[in-house]
């Protein structure tokens, strides 16, 4: 049985491959040290994270092992027998299957997952206090499928406002629009009324003169 939506399954297996192997590169390169790529912008530096995306519940997190497991499978199984309607959903839906199976097996297995990735970090962000939390490939994943799925809801609404229009034209209900047709058809049929009395009085006055004429003649 040939799988449906293929762009989906590409997206998801490329970035579930693209986050192991970058996980396993950080566990053997960075665990000692930090690597600076752009100065104040980027930096690989190796952290363990316990709690979820961009390291929120840290403290209680052990409840998301599961739900990355309950997410995965719920979208493997939606890839597999429902056939997505456009690009964008399949790659949306595709990216956030990687990133929730790439986190969701490495906390199954360790009860953490491995982030490097690190922007700004010499900036705090406001109401913090601290530098933005450090991340992986599978988190920028996750974040791409919600992306392409809300282009996805903007470019829908648009769509359903013009049928709407389209049927309804300057929000006159669909039965009213149609009996207005009716009504300019009937008007723009030409008449076929009796000829009118002007034509009757003409006609009375040509055949008098006629006899008159004859009349003339007789005598």
């Amino acid at each position: 049985m040939k799988p449906k939506n293929p762009l989906f399954w590409i997206v998801a297996i490329i970035g579930l491959l693209l986050d192991h192997v970058t996980k396993q590169w950080a566990l053997q390169t960075l665990v000692d040290q930090s690597m600076t790529i752009i100065p104040g912008v980027l930096n690989f530096t190796f952290a363990i994270n316990e709690g979820a995306a961009f390291g929120a519940f840290k403290d209680n997190g052990g409840w998301l092992k599961w739900l990355s497991l309950v997410i995965s499978i719920g979208l493997f199984l939606y890839g597999w027998l429902v056939r997505l309607p456009n690009r964008w959903e399949a790659a949306g839906y595709g990216f956030i299957l990687s990133g929730a199976l790439g986190n969701g097996i490495e906390r199954l297995l360790k009860g953490h997952v491995v982030d490097f990735l690190s922007v700004f970090p010499s900036i705090n962000l406001p109401f913090f206090n601290h530098p933005f939390p450090i991340f992986n490939v599978a988190d920028i994943c996750i974040n791409l499928g919600i992306l392409c799925l809300l282009i996805v809801a903007i470019k829908e609404e648009p769509a359903v406002k013009t049928t709407q229009s389209a049927e309804s034209p300057e929000g006159v209900p669909p039965r009213e629009s149609q009996a207005q047709d009716f009504r300019l058809r009937s008007q723009s049929r030409p008449s076929q009324s009796r000829p009118s009395q002007s034509r009757r009085s003409w006609f009375r006055r040509g055949q008098l003169s006629a006899k008159r004429i004859k009349r003339s003649r007789l005598r």
